[in-house]
């Protein structure tokens, strides 16, 4: 049978449809709604003299949500199946067993709330569950109410403003109350946790632990695919300040074989080498070579005649330090060769990729500062901004690659005809469809092959590229394994680290990018996931479901403000506090996740799940059966 008035109004939200065998079950579940502030209609005081069935009908078409109890005896009541049809009909039903039975016939297939041996605890998770779809089938049917009402006014208000409770009015129900909320929170969620905001806390703090933790690295990967992927979007903005100062020469295989040489070459090459670019009047050169090889070299007195050229010209010359413990520089070219002309080579590789580049490395127990450190410390003046004269020039450098190659790498090396996408659109465009068209292997700073310099003839379009110029001289020879893998220009010779590096440090000064110090990096993204979980949890507002035609606006808006969030985000991280940008790929995701989670209420059931089985009475039900 059907279920009473609790309140005057003819509208409340749950019509209840029961046997009168049922009675006493049905009544703890009114008791219970009642106490979740849900009116609710049932049949035990249908006023005298009342038209019976016309009282029910009207009941029954006007509550936003019914409630059919299916038990062993209601199965075979005609009217509770008439009730439950015209529920059905009106798609506001919501089936309930309260005995082990199967519904009848057409009533099957619908996903009926389990409440068997239900005794009223509040913390049940199935009546949790049965919460939750009451709520979504009264703000559906209230959300088309207004709908309704919108479209017979013309969305025009009231004329003259009223006042929300007329004067002498009765106090307002907290049901009606709740309803004037904008964002009203859903019965469940105010039964688990509270409020909305503590909804979002609780959900805000769950994502922030994993953030903090980091699972399996998964932010950590998903920071490095962000990082790389900003790096070939926006490489195109990247200034050319540090290219247009910096240059590499290099030994390559067609070097040698020009000149029927093979690797190692004597060291009287070397000095040849060395002798031709001092003739151009560079800036500073740093020798990317371990001259570790002692095989009674008789070059070894032309390379110390040529440090002492370089001193004498008081032109900067560095050598790279050994690399592994155990590896010494040849005994007679030590003397020649003091610390301060040893610098270190970092070999920093994260899953095939290089992107920071460190202050300084430790080979055993000696410490060197790195090439594009001292290379800066050598070469900046006493007034420049970019002295090393602060705490900030002590961290690693997380390297921002360019993408505009220098024009001469575009003439002369064939990996550079095929130009990549240019505008940081295009760039975008290209990364979502095609991402392998944006690594390009051409290298950024100009790269000279070492025969143009010790040609008889002086190529004009060279010499501007090394007087006045700091440059590196590298090798890049099958035999000698001195590559790098970049995120945007592939692999490279050795070399172009020490020269992008350096190229960061020119352009950035004392702002170039580290991820130092790693607490405020993480914590610039947890607030991230923090702002975006509450966009997307208030852009879920009263839960209507198809019926709601506002909701596709509500979440285009929600996701729009997610986007500008993490691009401020990231903004604010490169651009202010001179960090990489944040993890715009990891951080909406998890805020995604985690809207999807608070909208299934998982963490609510888990919490009613355990306070269920922690009470007596269903350890009582557990040790009976």
């Amino acid at each position: 049978m059907a279920a009473k008035a609790g309140r005057a109004s003819a509208v409340v939200d749950v019509f209840i449809s029961y046997a009168r065998e049922d009675r006493d079950r049905a009544m703890v579940l009114v008791d219970a709604l009642e106490r979740a502030d849900r009116s609710v209609w049932w049949d035990i005081s249908i006023p005298a003299g009342s038209n019976w069935h016309k009282e029910i009908t009207s009941r029954l078409a006007q509550a936003k949500c019914v409630i059919v109890l299916w038990s062993a005896t209601s199965i075979y009541k005609e009217f509770v199946t008439d009730e439950a049809e015209v529920g059905k009909r009106q798609e506001k039903l919501i089936p309930v067993l309260i005995d082990p039975i199967e519904p009848p016939l057409g009533f099957g297939r619908r996903q009926c709330a389990n409440l068997v041996g239900w005794e009223g605890e509040w913390e049940h998770p199935d009546y949790q569950t049965l919460l939750r779809a009451i709520n979504e089938k009264v703000e559906a049917a209230a959300l088309a109410e207004t709908d309704t009402h919108q479209a017979a006014t013309g969305g025009l208000a009231d004329a003259a403003p009223r006042p929300l409770f007329a004067a002498g009015a009765a106090a307002p129900s907290s049901q009606t109350v709740r309803r004037t909320l904008p964002f009203a929170p859903p019965v469940a969620a105010r039964a688990g946790v509270g409020s909305p905001w503590l909804r979002w806390l609780l959900y805000s703090a769950l994502a922030v632990a994993l953030l903090w933790i980091d699972p399996f690295g998964i932010f950590a990967a998903s920071q490095r695919l962000s990082q790389d992927s900003a790096n070939r979007i926006l490489g195109p903005l990247y200034p050319t300040t540090g290219r247009d100062q910096v240059s590499v020469i290099l030994w390559r295989d067609s070097s040698l074989a020009a000149q029927r040489l093979t690797w190692p070459i004597p060291l009287a090459w070397h000095a040849r080498a060395l002798d031709a670019i001092l003739t151009y009047r560079p800036r500073a050169v740093f020798v990317d070579i371990v001259y570790s090889n002692d095989r009674g070299d008789p070059g070894v007195e032309a390379m110390r005649e040529e440090i002492e050229n370089y001193a004498e010209a008081r032109i900067p010359l560095l050598f790279a330090a050994p690399s592994q413990a155990g590896e010494a520089i040849i005994p007679a070219l030590k003397s020649a060769l003091p610390d301060d002309k040893l610098v270190g080579v970092p070999r920093t590789i994260e899953d095939g990729f290089t992107r920071t580049y460190p202050e300084e490395v430790k080979v055993s127990t000696a410490i060197y500062k790195t090439a594009a450190f001292r290379l800066l410390q050598l070469t900046a003046t006493t007034d420049d901004s970019m002295q090393i004269q602060s705490d900030r020039m002590r961290r690693s450098i997380e390297i921002v690659w360019g993408t505009d190659p220098h024009p001469i790498n575009k003439e002369i090396i064939e990996a550079c005809a095929p130009a990549a996408p240019e505008t940081p659109a295009q760039r975008l465009l290209a990364a979502l469809m095609r991402p392998g068209t944006l690594t390009w292997p051409c290298p950024y700073a100009a790269q000279i092959p070492i025969q143009a310099i010790q040609d008889s003839t002086r190529d004009a379009r060279f010499a501007a590229l090394i007087e006045g110029k700091i440059i590196i001289l590298g090798v890049a020879v099958q035999s000698v394994p001195d590559e790098v893998m970049t995120p945007v220009n592939g692999r490279l010779p050795g070399a172009h680290l020490h020269a992008m590096a350096l190229d960061n440090l020119l352009t950035f000064g004392e702002r170039y990018k580290s991820r130092e110090p790693e607490a405020l990096f993480k914590a610039i993204k947890a607030v991230a996931v923090v702002l975006m979980l509450a966009a997307l949890l208030a852009a879920e507002g009263r839960r209507g479901g198809a019926r709601d035609k506002r909701s596709w606006l509500r979440a285009a808006a929600a996701l729009m403000l997610t986007v500008v969030i993490c691009a401020g985000a990231s903004l604010l991280s490169f651009a202010v506090f001179d960090l990489p940008p944040a993890d715009w790929i990891g951080t909406p995701g998890l805020a995604l996740t985690m809207a999807l989670l608070a909208r299934a209420g998982i963490v609510e059931q888990a919490v009613s799940r355990v306070r269920w089985s922690r009470s007596p009475r269903a350890k009582a039900r557990m040790q009976s059966s």
